[in-house]
């Protein structure tokens, strides 16, 4: 009795039905996706310590605002003296988030041109370094062009870079302003052509969501000349900063500015807001040296 017990206790032990014969299951989901990557980049000049003019450009709604709000914080962070620049002839949005923003006198798109002339004059007698803000309904920053098709290289024989940086929602439509500034051969080596997740359904995958842009013959072409693409990531909290008029780092720390009557971001605004910052560091990490 006793060695049949023995036996029955060995079988369970050693035979078959100890060994592992499941298949290794996937469990769990991602619900904090990586940092948008950037594909490959196309050539990216080292621009660190050089004067340089960037000029961001897109169609109303692809994210400059976002994107040059961002980049002025970053210049404003290291004491940079660049001269930053408003021209949309309807909405110069800059002057609400920042004091010191040099605008044109008014809408014309001439006189507007004219303004833009003085300010490269200025940049190029002091080797300074400038941003620009062209809007959505800009046609000046196109006319200087039209009027100085080596502007890009007569300024770098001056030695002030030019730099361009396209903002794009999944629209075709968006590509309209990139066709006609590469169109004019206005085609700066430093030439970045960011993808603005912020503005695409964010229950679809952005790759699908850019997938007919991305396809698009000017935006080949342009990529295939050396433009670096970019990726912005998506901010949650986009339209409570831009309807309380914060900059981004007043938002994440919870401050409103001496005069102000808006409400700061509640706690987990603030959260969300600095994990997009990291992740804007990562993401316009290649074109660092870029912002004046």
């Amino acid at each position: 009795m006793t060695k049949s017990r023995a036996t029955e206790n060995v079988v369970p032990l050693f035979g078959d039905d100890a060994v592992d014969v499941t298949d290794e299951i996937t469990w769990g989901r991602t619900i904090i996706p990586p940092p948008p990557a950037a594909p490959i980049p196309g050539t990216v000049p080292d621009l660190t310590g050089k004067p340089k003019v960037l000029v961001a450009m897109g169609a109303g709604h692809s994210g400059k605002t976002t994107f040059l709000k961002w980049a002025t914080e970053q210049l404003l962070a290291r004491d940079s003296a660049a001269r930053l620049v408003a021209i949309d002839p309807e909405n110069r949005d800059l002057r609400n988030f920042f004091q010191g923003v040099y605008e044109p006198a008014d809408n014309d798109p001439a006189r507007i041109a004219v303004f833009l002339k003085g300010f490269f004059d200025a940049l190029v007698n002091d080797k300074a370094s400038g941003l620009i803000d062209t809007g959505g309904g800009d046609v000046s920053f196109s006319k200087v062009v039209a009027e100085m098709p080596t502007l890009v290289q007569d300024l770098a024989a001056e030695g002030v870079t030019m730099v361009a940086v396209y903002l794009f929602s999944p629209r075709i439509a968006d590509l309209s302003v990139l066709a006609t500034m590469e169109g004019a051969g206005f085609q700066p080596e430093a030439t970045a052509l960011i993808l603005n997740e912020g503005r695409a359904d964010p229950t679809a995958d952005p790759e699908q969501a850019f997938a007919q842009l991305r396809r698009q013959s000017v935006y080949r072409a342009a990529l295939d000349r050396g433009a670096v693409e970019l990726r912005m990531p998506r901010l949650p909290v986009a339209k409570k900063i831009e309807d309380r008029r914060l900059q981004f780092r007043h938002a994440r720390d919870g401050i409103v500015p001496e005069g102000r009557k808006v409400l700061p971001l509640g706690w987990s605004d603030r959260s969300s807001l600095r994990t997009w910052l990291a992740r804007m560091d990562v993401a316009m990490a290649p074109i660092a040296s870029w912002i004046p």
